[in-house]
């Protein structure tokens, strides 16, 4: 069995530099009965002077690292928000995951869309005549290409499940996955990046 763990998150939902858990759980499960299901409400990798005094950098390239050589059946749950590189830190589609689903709820992006509009938009907003209608106009409008069926549609989750089937979806991954065997050059361990 392996333990239970979770990123540290801020109350917006960032992860900060503490995932030493994780990847001790991700690093040591090579047993096909030790499954990693990983629930993401995860909107970004936090930044700023503090997180990178604290290492987010170091601290993020080891759950990558974690995540990318696990051997072992990897299910996503997205329930709210993936950004940019909090997606593939929470095992996104590059890190070939067994089953990656999302609730309708999920906004799966590079940024959330105030993020957009704050940075690529704020000339066009601050020349409008109505600089406040204009930003949640250009706000609204990214919403709508953030839809989570916009994502499913460009094969970034395999499908949108009501929240009430995550359980018995979750169940079904696993049962797929029991034999996985994934064939890879032997070798004892990679260098885990400090």
């Amino acid at each position: 069995t392996t333990k239970n763990w979770t990123l540290r998150c801020d109350p917006a939902g960032g992860t900060h530099p503490d995932p030493a858990a994780a990847c001790d759980v991700l690093l040591k499960a090579k047993s096909p009965f030790a499954p990693v299901p990983k629930g993401v409400m995860c909107p970004m990798i936090m930044v700023g002077t503090k997180v990178e005094a604290e290492g987010i950098i170091r601290h993020g390239a080891k759950m990558l690292y974690a995540v990318a050589n696990a051997t072992v059946p990897k299910v996503t749950v997205i329930t709210r928000k993936a950004y940019g590189a909090g997606y593939y830190v929470m095992n996104g589609r590059a890190y070939e995951p067994d089953l990656i689903v999302a609730w309708p709820s999920a906004e799966i992006s590079v940024m959330g869309a105030e993020g957009v509009v704050e940075i690529a938009f704020r000339k066009q907003v601050d020349a409008a005549e109505d600089p406040a209608a204009k930003k949640a106009e250009l706000i609204e409008g990214f919403r709508k290409i953030f839809d989570v069926y916009v994502a499913a549609g460009n094969d970034v989750i395999d499908d949108v499940i009501d929240p009430r089937e995550t359980r018995e979806t979750i169940c079904r991954a696993l049962e797929m996955s029991v034999n996985k065997r994934i064939e890879r050059p032997w070798k004892r361990q990679g260098v885990v990046p400090v």
